[in-house]
């Protein structure tokens, strides 16, 4: 993986010969020859690496250093220091520094450190084998702060449209995160009544209430250790957004009917594709739990923003769902890949992977082919069909219904607000149709 470094000396030769060597092993370089400017370019998130002389015009390597060291998440820090200045390069590695090089910088030296953190960042995350890919700049960009965040502690709060896999990100920070060998809970807020969300949340004692015949240990506490994976968090009802603002700010739950708290240690991942800003504007959530949330914020972008993404994906869904076939996976064909690539996506990745599945089951042979391939559940018709428009807007009708029901997990009041309908409108087509319960 390539890192992004920031790189401060006054020194215009050594700067200059430093930063070339880096960027010429793959790495993105800052060049800063201003301890000022350095200091001010230091933001969470922003570089894996910071590596600065100790004495700087303005401010110095080590106020630079300091800064580095108290970000969340905090990039390696190495000093370049005259051989006079050591105690002091001493006293920053007492502090968090990884390491100090003595003038002149020994170029391989340099490699070898920036190779050690680079390993140990991309060791980390194998995002592939996860399903998370990142062809496109745009996703690229995503999975380096990801991989920057799975280092902290905060809570972090991944924004993006129903089916570009967060829950996946999720997953994937959390397993490259110190907490990966604690429970990873995955949780859908839009998925549970008002009146079970306090006992979900924060679980139950025995005999809280009418059916409670076991004791429950809810989702914050059977995450403790871990990480709770939150999605649709902008469907918590108010109520419950109070009680997990405050779980959060002590650390402690109590569950519904029991009469003392406990502690949890929980590392949140909220998730949700609405806009918080406007929610919280209408008075539908709370600001004080979105600055709790939004330590720091990932947006995934849409599939149809990175179309080079799409190849790679559909052949690593290919691959899986033939072995589940236990099949060998066939190829794609060049105009099969052309209608992958030229197909909007509305239900993003989620819609990929069902389009890829259902066309593994209706491949044959070694070659995938294009009209394996059911955009929105139903084949293209062929040149023969009669030409009936009646007939096409049904099946249209039905297939969009299909999609909006597929991208929203059969939440009809969601599916309905995709299509641009009314809940009851969805009802009567869903009956219309014979798509109803």
């Amino acid at each position: 993986m390539s890192l992004d470094i920031l790189l401060v000396d006054d020194e215009p030769t050594l700067l200059a010969a430093l930063g070339d060597i880096l960027e010429d092993v793959g790495h993105r370089v800052l060049p800063l020859a201003d301890g000022d400017r350095a200091y001010d370019a230091l933001q969470p998130g922003r570089f894996d690496v910071v590596i600065t002389d100790v004495r700087l015009p303005g401010r110095d390597g080590h106020d630079i250093a300091r800064k580095a060291l108290q970000l969340c998440p905090a990039p390696a820090v190495i000093l370049m220091t005259a051989f006079g200045e050591v105690p002091r390069a001493v006293e920053m590695l007492k502090l968090g520094a990884r390491n100090y090089l003595t003038k002149p910088v020994d170029e391989d030296t340099l490699l070898a450190e920036v190779s050690r953190i680079e390993e140990g960042l991309g060791g980390a995350m194998d995002l592939e084998e996860q399903g998370v890919v990142a062809r496109a700049p745009e996703m690229q960009a995503c999975i380096r702060l990801a991989q920057r965040l799975a280092r902290s502690d905060l809570p972090l709060l991944i924004h993006g449209e129903t089916g570009v896999g967060k829950e996946v990100l999720a997953r994937t920070i959390h397993a490259s995160s110190p907490r990966q060998g604690g429970p990873f809970v995955a949780a859908n807020c839009s998925a549970l009544s008002p009146e079970l969300i306090d006992s979900e949340l924060f679980g139950h004692a025995r005999g809280a209430f009418t059916g409670a015949h076991e004791a429950r240990a809810g989702w914050l506490r059977s995450a403790s250790g871990g990480t709770l994976f939150l999605d649709e968090v902008a469907e918590l009802p108010p109520a419950a957004q109070a009680r997990l603002l405050r779980a959060l700010e002590t650390g402690e739950v109590r569950p519904v009917g029991a009469d003392r708290t406990e502690t949890v240690d929980v590392r949140l991942v909220a998730a949700t594709h609405s806009d918080l800003d406007e929610r919280v504007k209408q008075g539908e959530f709370r600001q004080d739990l979105l600055f709790r949330l939004r330590g720091f914020q990932i947006v995934v972008p849409p599939l149809r923003q990175r179309p080079e993404d799409i190849p790679p994906l559909a052949r690593l869904f290919l691959q899986r769902a033939a072995a589940r076939l236990g099949n060998a996976p066939p190829e794609i064909s060049d105009e099969a890949m052309g209608r992958l690539l030229s197909w909007h996506w509305p239900g993003n990745v989620r819609e990929l992977k069902h389009v890829i599945e259902t066309a593994a089951v209706l491949s044959e042979g070694a070659v995938l082919q294009a009209r394996d391939l059911r955009f929105g559940g139903l084949p293209e018709p062929d040149e023969g069909d009669a030409l009936d428009l009646r007939a096409a807007a049904r099946r249209l009708e039905i297939a969009q219904i299909r999609r909006a029901l597929a991208m929203t997990d059969g939440n009809r009041s969601k599916a309905a607000t995709l299509l641009g309908i009314s809940r009851k409108h969805l009802w009567d087509l869903m009956r219309k149709h014979g798509l109803s319960d």
